[in-house]
């Protein structure tokens, strides 16, 4: 999922947006062709093959779905009358939606993508945030800040244990506000899954990006930042074994660390180099088709595109006054032909 006000290659590769009341999408140049649905979306799951995207809906308890080519409304799926916030789809065939109204247990919806239909919910963990899909361990799994953990959900057709929870990983054991895992990326070539926590300046929590083997589910490895970094955002491009975090240098600068992603390496989770921004990265996520990385800030709607492999800050979008509005939005994706990833707002 790349995002927005990039200059794609093609038009294979342009991002999509949810923004305050709607959805858009970029080719990559001009400006994005909104899609006002009067609804306030959360998150993007993309389907290339398929042609469509999902976004779930926090005033209308409903899961919107959109046809890429045309960017028009193709449906709505319910789902109990409940909030949306990570959203993902799996190439199984199903979108999974976590669901959390604050008020009963919270639960990781599964929709038939084809039908719309409810198949089944699954109970998880409070303030789910995040979820996504492994193909290799055939595996859900959602951050959920709430529960300071990471919820694994086992979605393997052939397992006995199909839709069921089977383990929470504390990503941070010692209490304290500060250890909550808020956003998610998966390596499958490594099977591995990374989290990365919000931090939290007052008890003097390091924000934390953890590793986790996504076969036997256990933390393999973490690295602390100096300063708290907050709501960030991760991605990983397993082509290059590495992963890119969104970190708070202050008081000299904020921007996009690049660490090395590869788990046999002698500096897993060491930091490659550094991105300068002028902003820190809220969302990150990757571009595989293009070898791209996008950041984007919500407190200032801008975008800047990255060059995976060189570290190199190609260009930063949003500098006009009425693009930067467009664009402090609340989730972006971007479909390339080789390679679907997601990255929330």
């Amino acid at each position: 999922m790349g995002p927005g006000g990039i200059a794609a290659d093609h038009v294979a590769h342009c991002a999509y947006y949810a923004s305050g009341t709607a959805a858009a999408r970029w080719e990559g140049s001009g400006r994005p062709e909104f899609l006002d649905l009067a609804y306030q979306p959360t998150q993007i799951a993309l389907d290339p093959a398929s042609g469509r995207f999902w976004t779930g809906d926090a005033l209308l308890d409903v899961v919107h779905e959109v046809d890429i080519a045309t960017n028009q409304p193709i449906r709505k799926l319910t789902t109990q009358d409940r909030a949306h916030n990570g959203i993902a789809f799996d190439a199984a065939g199903y979108v999974y939606v976590a669901c959390d109204d604050r008020n009963t247990r919270p639960l990781l919806a599964v929709l038939d993508a084809s039908s719309g239909a409810e198949v089944t919910f699954i109970p998880i963990h409070h303030w789910p945030e995040d979820v996504m899909i492994n193909t290799t361990s055939r595996k859900a799994y959602v951050a959920c800040p709430g529960s300071t953990c990471v919820d694994v959900i086992d979605i393997d057709p052939a397992s006995p244990t199909r839709w069921k929870l089977i383990k929470s990983i504390q990503v941070d054991p010692t209490p304290g506000y500060g250890n909550e895992p808020w956003r998610l990326a998966v390596d499958p070539n490594q099977n591995l899954v990374f989290a990365v926590t919000m931090g939290n300046p007052i008890g003097s929590k390091p924000s934390r990006v953890v590793a986790i083997d996504s076969e036997t589910d256990q933390i393999i490895k973490y690295r602390d930042f100096v300063n708290p970094c907050g709501n960030v955002g991760i991605a990983c491009l397993a082509s290059q074994k590495r992963v890119y975090v969104g970190v708070d240098r202050y008081p000299k600068s904020a921007g996009l660390d690049i660490l090395d992603g590869y788990r046999e390496s002698a500096h897993f989770l060491e930091t490659i180099q550094e991105v300068n921004l002028p902003f820190i990265a809220y969302e990150v996520c990757a571009n595989a088709a293009s070898n791209r990385i996008y950041a984007r800030c919500e407190s200032q709607g801008t975008i800047a595109v990255i060059d995976a492999v060189s570290g190199e800050l190609l260009f930063i979008t949003g500098s006009e006054q009425s693009q930067r509005a467009l664009l402090s939005s609340r989730r972006l994706a971007c479909c390339t032909s080789a390679l679907h990833t997601q990255a929330r707002f």
